[in-house]
């Protein structure tokens, strides 16, 4: 019985030593800094591009609830409840490069590099604020993953410490 403890225990910490290995460096574009200022022309451009190119999945309310969501191999998720919690660039990342068995598509063929940040602009300015959140400091980020006191509350993160289970897409 002592023997299956150990073992039940040794097995509970490799387990929980992989996901902080994993999760805590797994979202790639983690340190990308945005070198485009969020203007308003910035913000303005990354709007239309959003109503043009986002909007059909991800609903102008960006709710996940587009015209189109219903057809993907999961729901787009509600930005009040994800962009709050991730660093610019591991945005312009996922948009860059897609987002593996969700349907989000790579835009880096389709989309200049500042038109990619001038969407991330947008999207700070318009989801920013998780759902409850303050709604009179805006582009205030704040998730433990951009360097706010505010636990995550995004579907992939654990515990509420920003520590993305994306890592099973083992996608480094």
């Amino acid at each position: 019985m002592a023997g299956d403890a150990a073992l039940t225990g040794g097995t509970l910490a490799v387990a929980l030593a992989v996901v902080l290995a994993f999760g805590v460096h797994v979202d790639p574009g983690r340190t990308l800094q945005n070198p485009i200022e969020r203007s308003d022309a910035s913000v303005a451009s990354g709007e239309l591009l959003f109503a043009t190119s986002c909007s059909q999945c991800r609903g102008m309310s960006g709710g996940g609830d587009g015209v189109l969501a219903g057809t993907l191999p999961t729901p787009p998720e509600n930005f009040r409840v994800h962009v709050p919690f991730h660093a610019d660039g591991v945005l312009f990342t996922w948009i860059t490069d897609g987002v593996r068995g969700t349907g989000m598509p790579a835009w880096k063929d389709v989309l200049s590099e500042q038109e990619r940040w001038n969407l991330v602009n947008f999207l700070r300015a318009s989801f920013d604020q998780p759902v409850g959140g303050d709604s009179k400091r805006p582009g205030s980020g704040g998730g433990r993953l951009t360097g706010g006191g505010a636990p995550c509350q995004a579907p992939q993160c654990v515990f509420g410490i920003g520590i993305p289970l994306s890592f099973l897409d083992l996608r480094l």
